[in-house]
């Protein structure tokens, strides 16, 4: 179903039911207008013939009095005298001394009147309704209560039959066709303004559809544009959003195919210019065949390195890595990464301070901790000279309004540049103050950050050329 046509269908549905409702509330009105107006038209009859029954005459001249009071009004209306209890004891259009005994009924059962009807005269004092005698003629009638004498005849009632065309009748029928005309009109209307509201509905939507085709078909530098309404707006800026992040993840994707492609080249030349010369025989002796192994043995090593850390940046990112929740005490942790560096730190005079608080503790995996901080404190050991200083620590912080704990590793290096500071995260990034000797393969710093990411932390690094670098790891407490 297009939108067109809900809207259409909506539309109708609405202006159906309003009409239906004001139909209903108009004919209640009518009817209660009608029956008014009947009661108006009976109310002079009444008046005259309860002035012709003095309150104080005999029920034999109660009686005469009715008889003539038949007198007072015409046909087609009728006139009836009740006793307390609703009995008929004289009706306009049949004498009741003449009328068969079983014609001389309770009103509420033979007019079909209502049952309380003296009961309602004795409380209110006029009652307006309707009935149908015997003979199936359905009769509008006015009630008021009299006092002929302390014993009955306390009632009087003028009646007249239910006009088979009434105005009402009438009336409602002229309402019918208009009301029908107005709904017609009405839908026609309706048609048009969906057409124009699925028109303006469908043409933002169809830009972002074809936005969406482009951006299938390669075009990632497709953007929607929508003024108005707000709604749409918003829509826009968040396709406009979604396209941008796919853009960038396609172009991640490039730069990492183009990066393993380069980084893989490298190695596979060496492994594969020093087998061909060994195996054509060009080198020869112990040592020169020892030196060839050695290449071969560190490029493969690299590449083993290189292709374990993409897989398990994948697992990582893919959320397939698994990482345990125990109660890691990150002073212990700190302390255990700073003892494997103290030999090197000796050995490059380089000054290692390990100053943790203790009490710390975070809810993770501590050897993927201690993997991070072993990367980070490597990384500062690659930048700092002999003379220089590597300084661990850590303490509370909050971040986000949550609490957690802060590692720092601070050194007193050459720094990062300002051009390479954006890039350190990315994958096989390697600052040119960095030798390939050292063994990396730019994934550390990616895979550190991940780690921290997966434990619901961040990395932030602070650097200035010249003067050092501090990597902060922030973590949330458990």
């Amino acid at each position: 179903m297009t939108l067109r046509t809900r809207l259409f269908l909506s539309h109708g549905a609405v202006i159906i039911v309003t009409l239906l409702v004001m139909a209903i509330a108009l004919f209640v009105l009518l009817a209660q207008l009608q029956a008014l107006r009947n009661a108006t038209n009976l109310a002079p009859d009444l008046v005259r013939v309860t002035r012709s029954m003095r309150q104080d005459m005999p029920v034999s001249s109660a009686q005469i009095a009715f008889d003539h009071a038949t007198s007072l009004v015409q046909l087609p209306r009728r006139i009836f005298l009740l006793d307390s209890a609703g009995n008929i004891l004289g009706d306009s259009a049949e004498s009741p001394q003449t009328a068969p005994a079983d014609r001389r009924l309770n009103l509420s059962k033979t007019l079909n009147a209502p049952a309380d009807l003296p009961a309602l005269l004795n409380r209110e004092g006029v009652v307006i309704g309707n009935f149908t005698d015997t003979s199936n003629t359905r009769w509008e009638f006015i009630a008021v209560s009299v006092r002929a004498n302390q014993s009955g005849g306390e009632l009087v009632a003028v009646a007249r039959p239910i006009n088979t065309n009434p105005v009402l009748d009438v009336v409602e029928e002229a309402a019918l066709g208009r009301l029908a005309l107005a709904g017609f009109i009405a839908l026609v209307v309706a048609a048009v303004i969906a057409a124009l509201v699925a028109r303006s509905l469908s043409r933002p939507i169809q830009k972002v559809a074809q936005a969406a085709n482009a951006i299938a078909q390669g075009h990632y530098d497709e953007r929607v544009s929508l003024s108005s309404p707000r709604e749409f707006q918003q829509l826009a800026n968040d396709f406009n959003e979604m396209a941008g992040q796919v853009q960038a993840s396609q172009r991640r994707e490039r730069d990492f195919l183009a990066n393993v492609t380069h980084e893989l080249k490298t190695p596979l030349t060496s492994i594969q210019g020093f087998a061909q010369a060994l195996s054509d025989g060009m080198i020869a002796g112990p040592e020169a065949v020892q030196k060839a192994g050695g290449v071969i043995y560190d490029e493969a090593n690299r590449l083993r390195q290189m292709v374990g850390g993409l897989l398990e940046g994948s697992r990582l990112e893919s959320g397939q890595a698994h990482l345990a929740h125990d109660h890691v005490n990150v002073s212990d942790v700190l302390r255990a990464c700073a003892a494997r560096f103290d030999l090197r730190a000796k050995n490059a005079g380089i000054s290692l301070v390990c100053q943790p608080q203790k009490g710390l503790f975070v809810l993770g995996d501590g050897d993927r901790l201690a993997q991070v901080f072993s990367n980070l404190i490597d990384n500062a050991f690659k930048f700092t000279r002999s003379g220089g200083s590597v300084q661990i620590s850590s303490a509370a912080a909050q971040s986000m309004g949550v609490a957690g704990v802060e590692v720092a590793v601070a050194d007193t290096g050459t720094g990062i540049s300002a051009e390479d500071l954006p890039r350190i995260f990315d994958r096989f990034f390697q600052s040119a103050s960095i030798s390939r000797d050292g063994g990396g393969v730019g994934l550390g710093l990616t895979i550190s950050k991940q780690i921290v990411e997966a434990h619901g932390g961040h990395m932030l690094v602070e650097s200035e050329p010249g003067k050092g670098t501090i990597m902060r790891v922030w973590l949330p407490g458990n």
